[in-house]
């Protein structure tokens, strides 16, 4: 299983630990146009046809039940589907929750020089390569049958890198 990931370009969080982070926080609704800059940045890196259903599937089904998660400066960690829904919609405000410099929770990984993620399923995992605080992904396919062939298979590949296993 591959985790929802947010990255300010040095650490990351797994979205899912910044959701249990959130719920207490005060739910308040912030002008959309607030956030123009945000929708023009490159967040979901280069996308394929199937990489492009699976986001147009995710923009139209965006629950606005759940706030948009934004970091100390405003930066969007979690919602950039919603967000695009609402201007879709020309919502004028959209509900988000803000962390400050006090209670955001410590990231899942911290980058250091030459750190490489990977993130891998049984039979496929992600690289993550830090280049210019830009995170490139690429999707390799390998089989193995279970975890520990999944895991000989990616270090065979990439010797002396650190690698991260998630389980379902």
């Amino acid at each position: 299983m591959i985790l929802h990931t947010y990255s300010d370009g040095k650490r990351e969080w797994i979205v899912e630990d910044l959701w249990e982070a959130a719920k207490d926080l005060e739910v308040f609704e912030a002008d959309t146009k607030s956030f123009i800059d945000q929708l023009e940045e490159s967040v979901w890196g280069e996308m394929n046809g199937l990489d492009l259903i699976a986001h147009l599937y995710k923009l139209t089904h965006a629950n606005f039940d759940y706030p948009i998660i934004l970091d100390p400066e405003g930066y969007i960690m979690d919602g950039m589907h919603r967000l695009s829904k609402a201007f879709l919609e020309r919502r004028e405000t959209i509900p988000v929750v803000m962390f400050d410099k006090d209670n955001l929770p410590d990231p899942s990984y911290i980058r250091e020089k030459d750190n490489f993620l990977f993130l891998i399923s049984d039979t496929s995992f992600v690289y993550h390569k830090w280049e210019n605080n830009v995170m490139n992904c690429q999707k390799y396919m390998i089989e193995a049958y279970n975890e520990e062939d999944a895991f000989k298979a990616v270090n065979k590949m990439f010797p002396d890198r650190y690698i991260q296993i998630l389980r379902d």
